[in-house]
C-alpha cells in the first residue's frame, strides 16, 4: 500500500496542446518530459463554470446545474454572471467526498469558481464590495477570515483590475502564486487546487497566436516554475496536475442574438433614464450569451417561432430543443428553451440596444441586469465608478465555448511523473478528471 499522496492541481483555461509545445512554457513541457499530457475534451458549453464543475463534480451541466456561465433564474427574474458562492453548484465536489472520508486531511481551494463558502479547509477567492459610485474594493473571501489580512501584509494589495484582465496580469498572477506558496508552506494541504484565469483574457483580447498571450504564457509559466518547487519540498510522494478543459478559436465576427430577437418583436425593453433595458418579464424571448454558446429563454407560444428565427441567422450553426438538449446533456431548469451555437469564427454579444446613446452603464465587474458574458469589459479603462462599455466587437479576437464536434477546441492535461505511473492517461473527458483525482487522494 503506497503511502498517501499530495496532490497539486492547477487549472489554466484556454492552454492548448500547441502551447505547451511551442516553446513559450518550458517548464509545462518539463513536466510532460517527465510525465505524460493527453487531450482534453471539453463538454458543452466549452466555458469556465460548466467546464470546472464537470471536472470537479464528475457530472454534465444536466445533473450539477451550472448551464452556463450566466444563466437566467425564471423565478427572481434576473440574470446571474458567473455566481461564486458554492450552492450554485448542484453535486458534491471531489474536495467534498474526500473530506467525508478523510476528515483530517487539509484541502485549499485557491482562485476556483463557485468555492465561496465552500467546504474546504482553506478559501481564497475574489470577493469585491461594491461602492455607492459603482465602483469596487478590491478584497477577497477567505477561510480562515485572517488568512487574506495575512496575504495582503506578505503580497501587499490584492488587484481586481489585474485579476479581471483589466490591467496588466502580470500583478494577479503574481500574487495568486505567492498566496499558493503561501498556503504550501504554512498549511501543507493533501489536495491544493489553483486558477490562473489570465492566459484567458489574453487570448481574448489578443487571439490564440498572438505574441501578447505566448508572453503571458511565458510569465506563468515561470512562477508555475516556483510554486511547483515550493510544493514538493518536504517528504512524502507528490503528484503535479495542470489542466485546461477547453482552448481558443480566433473569431472574426460578433452574432447580435437578441437584436434579432427584437427586430422580430420577441424581445421588449423599458427605458429608463434614458436607457433601454431589457424586460425580462414583458419578452416572449431574449437571449443569455455565453460567448460562443446562447441560452434562449421564451415563452411557450414563442418558442417555434424563435427557433425558426435564429436558424437562418448568420454565424449560427445550430440551434438545440428539448431533444438535443437532452442529447447533449443540458437538460435543466436553468437552461434556455433553446440552445443556440455559433459558428467557430462567431461569437455571441448579448447587446439589444439599436442606438449607443441608449446603451445602458454599467458598474465595472458587470451587473445581474447584463444578460451574458461581456468580453468587452476586458477593454474597459481601469478606474473606479460606473462606465461604458466599450462598443466595437471587432476588439474580441478569440472565444470559447463550442467543443471539438462544433468545431471547437480541446484543452490538455498534464501529469508529473508520479502521476503518470499512477494514472497511465489516455484522450480523457472533463467529466473523467473528478475520478483520476480520486485516484490519486485514495
Amino acid at each position: 500500500m503506497r503511502e498517501e499522496a499530495r496532490v497539486l492541481f492547477v487549472s489554466i483555461p484556454g492552454l492548448s496542446p500547441g502551447d505547451v509545445e511551442g516553446g513559450s512554457a518550458l517548464f509545462l513541457q518539463s513536466i510532460v518530459d517527465e510525465g505524460d499530457s493527453a487531450v482534453l475534451e471539453p463538454g458543452l458549453p466549452a466555458t469556465a463554470c460548466p467546464c470546472q464543475a464537470g471536472m470537479f463534480t464528475g457530472r454534465g451541466p444536466g445533473k450539477h446545474g451550472m448551464v452556463a456561465d450566466a444563466f437566467y433564474e425564471r423565478s427572481s427574474h434576473e440574470v446571474l454572471c458567473s455566481p461564486e458562492y458554492s450552492g450554485a453548484l448542484e453535486a458534491p465536489r471531489l474536495w467534498d467526498l474526500f473530506k467525508a472520508r478523510q476528515a483530517r486531511a487539509l484541502t485549499a481551494l485557491l482562485f476556483l469558481k463557485q468555492t465561496k463558502y465552500a467546504r474546504a479547509d482553506i478559501v481564497v477567492t475574489p470577493d469585491p464590495v461594491v461602492m455607492e459610485d459603482g465602483g469596487l474594493l478590491s478584497r477577497c473571501y477567505s477561510r480562515p477570515r485572517i488568512l487574506f489580512p495575512e496575504l495582503e501584509s506578505e503580497l501587499r494589495w490584492f488587484d481586481l483590475e489585474s485579476f479581471e484582465g483589466r490591467s496588466d496580469s502580470q500583478h494577479a498572477m503574481r500574487w495568486i502564486a505567492g498566496a499558493a506558496e503561501h498556503v504550501l508552506r504554512e498549511f501543507r494541504p493533501r489536495l491544493t487546487m489553483v486558477r490562473f484565469p489570465h492566459l484567458e483574457h489574453a487570448l481574448t483580447k489578443h487571439g490564440p497566436q498572438s505574441r501578447e498571450s505566448k508572453k503571458v504564457l511565458s510569465s506563468l509559466d515561470a512562477l508555475l516554475g516556483r510554486l511547483v518547487q515550493t510544493f514538493r519540498e518536504g517528504d512524502g510522494p507528490s503528484a503535479v496536475v495542470v489542466v485546461s478543459a477547453y482552448a481558443f478559436s480566433e473569431v472574426r465576427a460578433a452574432v447580435y442574438i437578441n437584436r434579432e430577437l427584437r427586430d422580430a418583436g420577441l424581445l421588449s425593453v423599458q427605458e429608463m433614464g434614458g436607457r433601454e433595458l431589457i424586460d425580462f418579464e414583458d419578452s416572449k424571448a431574449f437571449a443569455v450569451t455565453d460567448y460562443q454558446v446562447a441560452h434562449v429563454y421564451c415563452r411557450e407560444d414563442a418558442v417555434d417561432e424563435a427557433a425558426g428565427l435564429l436558424a437562418g441567422v448568420a454565424g449560427v450553426q445550430a440551434v438545440f430543443g428539448t431533444k438535443e438538449k437532452r442529447e447533449h446533456g443540458l437538460s435543466h431548469a436553468r437552461s434556455g428553451d433553446l440552445v443556440v451555437l455559433a459558428e467557430p469564427d462567431h461569437w455571441f454579444t448579448y447587446t439589444w440596444w439599436l442606438n449607443d446613446a441608449l446603451a445602458p452603464s454599467f458598474p465595472r465587474q458587470g451587473s445581474r441586469a447584463k444578460p451574458g458574458c461581456d468580453p468587452l469589459e476586458l477593454f474597459m479603462e481601469p478606474g473606479p465608478g460606473f462606465a461604458d462599455m466599450p462598443a466595437d466587437v471587432s476588439l474580441v479576437k478569440g472565444s470559447h465555448g463550442l467543443t471539438p464536434d462544433f468545431g471547437g477546441e480541446a484543452g490538455v492535461i498534464l501529469c508529473d511523473g508520479f502521476a503518470a505511473r499512477e494514472l497511465r492517461i489516455n484522450r480523457l473527458h472533463q467529466t473523467e478528471v473528478f475520478t483520476m483525482l480520486g485516484h490519486l487522494l485514495r
